[in-house]
């Protein structure tokens, strides 16, 4: 089959001869129609993060049942699909608690072994979840979708609050558009004026980084805020935003960073401040599948760029675009 193979850090090939997946008796075989570029991809290819190469990426993808193993029940050929990427060992002392996220065995299609990014990937049927009437490209957005969902329920947002997100890509555009549909104030904080015009028209309070510095904007746009959202994983952008969190206030932790957060600890003593971290999604596939078919998130406002197997290669080779949002590619 063909594929799209990090062999190496920085080195991405097309293989037109990759071996076929071979499924066992509780697996299927996904022909894949559509695949969603995600930030971790790129991580994946400059080797800051995963567990090695050889590996083929891709994890927020969509296609139809093209085989099933022996032992599988209920699901049939033709049927059109998405998967949670995560494969949780299921006995562990986390998965044991419902916590199957923070597995200590865990596994995850196109991050620890081999996704999407190709024409046939292999899935546990306990992680195949049905599209219904969903086309391909949107439910490329169930997987972000649904670790937002998570990261939003953890926040204990209430009706009327107000949110500021930091980041205009993928994430901190679903951010802004669940805080948005449970009627809150929200604000966007980014540079690219395209991304940040695609959050105007969603009804989002837009904030140029460009053309003003942080502290002149706390100080004419924002008074105090319920909700501080890092959608984009810069813990010193972050620290400049803190202070405008009011007495009880949350920062939700959702962007991946290595950095490292520098906080006035009387200010989250005396302000009564939370820290919410949110890694990955936790049984929110169901949730994220049905504000997708309800359109209450407008996912096709997203998908900035769209293209083959090679055209992913050549992402990877020369960097995100400026406007780049969502990449998604058909196979």
């Amino acid at each position: 089959m063909k594929a799209l193979v990090l062999e190496a850090k920085f080195k991405a090939v097309i293989n037109e001869n990759f071996p076929m997946p071979e499924i066992g008796d509780n697996e299927v075989l996904v022909k894949i129609k559509a695949v969603g570029v995600c930030g971790t991809d790129f991580k994946l290819y400059r080797g800051e993060y995963g567990d090695g190469y050889p590996l083929i990426p891709g994890h927020e993808f969509a296609g139809v049942i093209e085989k099933v193993g022996n032992k599988v029940p209920g699901i049939t050929t033709g049927e059109k699909v998405t998967a949670v990427p995560p494969v949780p060992c299921g006995h562990c002392s986390y998965c044991i608690e419902g916590q199957h996220n923070h597995c200590i065995n865990r596994m995850a299609i196109g991050v620890l072994n081999d996704g999407a990014f190709a024409e046939y990937v292999k899935v546990p049927v306990t992680n195949i979840v049905s599209i219904n009437e969903l086309s391909f490209a949107k439910a490329t957005f169930v997987e972000p979708l649904a670790c937002v969902i998570r990261a939003v329920e953890r926040s204990k947002v209430k009706l009327g609050e107000k949110v500021l997100v930091l980041g205009t890509g993928t994430t901190g555009q679903l951010f802004a558009q669940v805080f948005r549909s449970m009627g809150c104030e929200v604000y966007m904080l980014g540079r690219n004026a395209i991304k940040l015009k695609v959050a105007e028209q969603e009804g989002v309070n837009i904030l140029s980084s460009k053309e003003k510095s942080e502290a002149d904007i706390i100080k004419v746009n924002i008074e105090r805020i319920d909700i501080l959202v890092d959608a984009i994983g810069q813990p010193q952008l972050t620290e400049k935003f803190m202070p405008v969190l009011r007495k009880g206030g949350r920062l939700v932790v959702f962007g991946v960073s290595q950095g490292t957060l520098h906080l006035n600890y009387f200010d989250i003593y005396r302000k009564e401040l939370q820290i919410i971290g949110s890694f990955a999604q936790q049984e929110k596939f169901s949730q994220a599948i049905m504000l997708l078919k309800n359109n209450v998130v407008n996912v096709d406002a997203l998908i900035s760029h769209q293209g083959s197997l090679e055209d992913v290669k050549e992402l990877f080779d020369k960097g995100k675009p400026a406007d780049l949002i969502k990449f998604i590619a058909f196979i």
